[in-house]
């Protein structure tokens, strides 16, 4: 039997109609492979600047004993909305990004399941900044599930994963990280590349692009292969709801930026925009690297 591809999976959970999404999407994927699951909550706590010393230690030890609550509650929670899924659960003080990236590391886990909301304006930076600050400092792939997105995905089982490549090595990386998500699940790629200049031959195109599929993709699971012209991120997100992609594999190029790190323009628009779950893979990281 084929060695699985996800083998740990982190699913934050905020208690949020996007986290629930997030968490139907986790119960799918660790059905199909076996995979381990860990839940995580993360809450900041501060004392008030005017406690004393033997305030915050008797607040501490208060607090202390509300997490092991929390995680009872956590654990409730979970069970009601994914009977069938078995899982650990952690709850870390911490702001959610940090606590998610951390505990990511920690648990040395090979794939992050998260909702957002996908909304423009106010709400999406609130709700859907985590998980773009997830996305930015994650060392594994990152799935954002936009809204109800999943509901659609659940109905046709994941048959058709769009993987758009450049012809980079990051390009390589999601393509094999989507051809070991596809073997797992019983998926077929879409594999696309979008030529931005005006004149180009389709034909030959196409052909250039079969060529380059790598011979372990073609092991794993079957492909087709389509061209388009014109800018990259918006071609992708109108040919995910062309093609009725159940979901988008993209390579999420990690570049410094003052203190933090940023991902591509493309990569970003289509996490944000596309109607799909997004998966990002961050450079020199594969769902079966370990």
């Amino acid at each position: 039997m084929a060695r699985r591809c996800i083998r740990h999976i982190l699913c934050p959970i905020d208690f949020s109609v996007e986290s629930d999404t997030a968490l139907d999407c986790t119960e799918f994927l660790a059905g199909k492979s076996g995979a381990r699951v860990t839940v995580v909550h993360a809450e900041r706590f501060e004392a008030p600047l005017e406690f004393t010393s033997a305030q915050v230690d008797g607040l501490v030890a208060e607090m202390n004993k509300l997490k092991k609550d929390a995680t009872h509650h956590l654990r409730r929670y979970v069970e009601s909305r994914a009977p069938s899924l078995t899982a650990e659960y952690r709850v870390v003080e911490n702001s959610p990004a940090e606590a998610i990236l951390s505990e990511a590391g920690a648990q040395g886990v090979d794939l992050i399941v998260m909702g957002t909301t996908g909304k423009s304006g106010i709400k999406r930076f609130t709700m859907g900044s985590v998980a773009e600050s997830v996305a930015r400092g994650a060392e594994v792939p990152v799935l954002t599930i936009r809204d109800k997105s999943w509901a659609l995905v659940t109905e046709s089982k994941l048959e058709r994963i769009l993987v758009p490549v450049n012809y980079t090595q990051p390009s390589v990386e999601a393509l094999e990280a989507a051809a070991c998500l596809a073997q797992d699940v019983g998926a077929n790629l879409l594999v696309t590349h979008i030529v931005e200049s005006e004149n180009f031959d389709e034909q030959a195109a196409k052909e250039q692009l079969c060529r380059w599929v790598p011979a372990q993709t073609q092991e794993k699971c079957r492909y087709d292969a389509v061209v388009r012209q014109g800018n990259a991120a918006e071609q992708i997100i109108k040919l995910a709801a062309d093609e009725h992609a159940d979901m988008v594999v993209i390579a999420a190029v990690h570049k410094p930026f003052l203190e933090s790190t940023i991902i591509g323009t493309t990569s970003e628009r289509v996490m944000r925009h596309a109607s799909c779950p997004v998966l990002t893979v961050p450079f020199k990281t594969q769902l079966d690297s370990h």
